[in-house]
């Protein structure tokens, strides 16, 4: 009688794990090449900036031996490639400061900043876009809280007018219009802090900081809150006349009920997919906010080191950036899996069959290879 045979067993979230931390590794090295590339294919010479007009050609070839610009580029890539995965990313090539040390002190700015923009447009999109969404032109609802009846088709048209003139706004126009009405010297209401934030930032004075980010927040808002508010439309018109929302009002809840305990989790893998990568996006989308309001963050730093040329410096503030919007991708996924098993349940399974399948044809191709040597 014939067994079956046996093939080794791998647990699928291991499976499921090893994999996305290859392709982890995989995407890093691959961006790290195209960046490194790239900045060399710029024009323009880091010593020939660092060292002014007026050196000599001597002086600027001294100062590329120092800088190491002399030695070939795979090497350059080398040393560079094992520096940042060993934590040390080395010296600016125009200021002499630690990399590290700078990265860190923008990203206290901007991390902030765009943390207080997403909850300001969580504030502002979520409600209209939950509202925009249970609003059908099909009828009239009675608003029995306010003993009147709306008009649905008046009140969808005034939610799209909101979405379509939230994402016409350009980043410069929300500032300014923001800075006049509420900056102090400027604004019509003086209550808030127009520009600058403070030498220390929050380890020092933490609530000046904070307020002085109040405003830019506001503008960043405005801005990507258009999406998350389409999205958001979106989805809870495709779940509000679903049948586990029928059920839901069958067992005694209202519609209103029913699409926030039941209808926002089933479209919650979308709407947390879209306010992620909104917030990976603000990492370098607030530049002109930044400017603007003159914060020094890491957007300003960046736009700064690519007019002088300090390469070292731009690639790992790139790479950096690409590995935490690479991170925060496998955070998306294991958080959406959370919001629904079912693609927790799909992704395991998959990779279960990937890895089993595998190893089933590599002992397959070996079997065959001692046949056909016997």
């Amino acid at each position: 009688m014939r067994t079956k045979a046996r093939f080794f067993h791998i647990n699928p979230s291991i499976s499921y794990v090893l994999h996305r931390v290859l392709i982890l590794f995989a995407s890093t090295i691959l961006a790290s090449i195209i960046i490194f590339t790239i900045l060399r294919i710029l024009p323009g010479d880091t010593a020939t900036i660092i060292a002014g007009k007026d050196a000599s050609v001597g002086q600027v070839e001294r100062l590329r031996e120092k800088m190491g610009l002399n030695a070939p580029l795979i090497e350059q890539y080398f040393e560079w490639i094992k520096g940042f995965f060993t934590g040390s990313l080395g010296n600016s090539a125009v200021d002499n400061t630690s990399i590290s040390a700078s990265i860190w002190q923008k990203s206290l700015v901007t991390f902030p900043l765009c943390i207080l923009s997403l909850l300001f447009s969580l504030i502002i999109a979520l409600p209209i876009g939950i509202m925009a969404g249970m609003r059908t032109n099909k009828q009239k609802v009675d608003d029995k809280n306010r003993g009147i009846k709306i008009n649905n088709f008046n009140i969808a048209n005034f939610f799209d007018f909101i979405l379509q003139g939230a994402s016409a706004i350009p980043a410069l126009w929300a500032g300014l219009l923001i800075l006049l009405l509420l900056g102090k010297g400027v604004g019509v209401l003086p209550i808030l802090p127009s520009q600058g934030f403070p030498l220390g930032g929050f380890g020092v004075s933490p609530q000046e900081a904070f307020v002085s980010l109040l405003l830019p927040a506001l503008s960043v808002a405005i801005i990507v809150s258009s999406r998350i508010m389409r999205v958001t439309k979106t989805e809870i018109q495709k779940v509000q006349d679903a049948d586990f929302i029928r059920f839901a009002m069958s067992t005694g809840k209202t519609r209103l009920n029913a699409m926030l305990k039941i209808g926002l989790r089933a479209s919650g893998t979308a709407i947390f997919s879209t306010i992620a990568l909104t917030f990976a996006e603000m990492l370098t989308g607030v530049v002109v906010v930044e400017k603007l309001f003159a914060l020094p963050g890491l957007s300003s730093m960046l736009l700064h080191d690519i007019g002088v040329r300090d390469l070292i410096k731009v690639q790992s503030e790139l790479l950096l950036l690409v590995l935490f919007i690479l991170i925060l991708g496998i955070v998306i996924d294991v958080i959406s899996s959370i919001i629904d098993p079912r693609i927790g349940r799909r992704e395991t399974k998959y990779y279960a069959q990937w890895a089993v399948g595998g190893f089933r044809r590599s002992r397959g191709s070996r079997n065959v290879r001692e046949r056909g040597s016997a």
